[in-house]
């Protein structure tokens, strides 16, 4: 019978696979996507984020990951910007 990871390793299993895809340094990623260069170093310390930080960062990596895909934020983000259509 197959062992589910808890969400918590569930997101930090996101957060390393991003870093690697990415190129990002630990560093960088945390400040971009929560404001908190330490936050790598603290989520491979044991630490976990609050649900509205993890809402932030996992955000923060789906925007990235379409944009390398080549998509483009527009008006109908749900971000509240308007992108170039403004």
């Amino acid at each position: 019978m197959p062992i589910m990871k808890t969400l918590t390793e569930q997101f930090h299993a996101e957060v390393e696979s991003f870093l690697e895809r990415s190129g990002f340094k630990a560093t960088e990623f945390g400040r971009q996507a929560a404001g908190d260069p330490s936050l790598v170093l603290n989520l491979r310390r044991g630490r976990s984020p609050t649900l509205a930080t993890a809402d932030r960062i996992l955000a923060f990596v789906r925007e990235h990951d379409f944009l390398v895909a080549g998509g483009e934020r527009g008006a109908n983000s749900d971000d509240g910007s308007c992108g170039d259509e403004c």
